[in-house]
């Protein structure tokens, strides 16, 4: 948080499924509770979300794909924000 609050950049990793405490996100067309922190985070210190993928490559190297900033616009119902976001 107080990297964002100073204007740092963060990098969070969310591929895990959650059995309670998360938002339902479409996931090979069927819900799966999804860590809502980085949408959270993201409406309330308006900072942009940017996919992120990695690949694991041979031995120790690695394929990173940085995707455009997702284009979103808060609606005002906090709730229904962090599920869309997070889908």
């Amino acid at each position: 948080l107080e990297a964002l609050n100073a204007g740092v950049s963060l990098a969070m990793h969310v591929d895990q499924k959650l059995t309670s405490g998360g938002v339902p996100a479409p996931l090979f067309g069927r819900p799966a509770m999804t860590a809502p922190a980085a949408a959270r985070m993201a409406l309330r210190f308006s900072a942009p979300v940017i996919p992120v993928d990695l690949v694991r490559l041979e031995g120790a190297r690695f394929r990173m794909t940085v995707g455009d900033p997702l284009d979103f616009a808060p609606s005002g119902d906090a709730a229904a924000d962090v599920e869309a976001l997070t889908a």
